[in-house]
């Protein structure tokens, strides 16, 4: 029963790499993305007083920050090539 036992979880062990020895195989993913961007203001800051160098009166600046209404497209590729050299090969037995 002990051998049984023995062979059976060596059996169940080793199955794993059984299945790892498979051939490499040359991978390449394609994307493609698509979007539509929506403007709208985005921060304003009124009435910032601003003192020009060499100026003898100060004045006030506005900032603002805003979007614009588009389109965005994106197109995408990965290649993973095979490993080729004698340690990417399985041994043979």
């Amino acid at each position: 029963m002990r051998r049984l036992s023995a062979a059976l979880l060596l059996l169940l062990l080793t199955r794993p790499l059984l299945a790892q020895r498979t051939g490499d195989q040359a991978k390449i993913t394609l994307g493609i993305t698509g979007g539509l961007v929506t403007g709208g203001a985005l921060w304003a800051i009124d009435g910032q007083p601003y003192t020009p160098t060499g100026a003898a009166q100060a004045d006030t600046l506005s900032l603002a920050r805003s979007l614009s209404t588009s389109f965005t497209f994106g197109l995408t590729s990965s290649y993973y090539p095979t490993c080729s050299g004698s340690a990417a090969r399985p041994a043979a037995g």
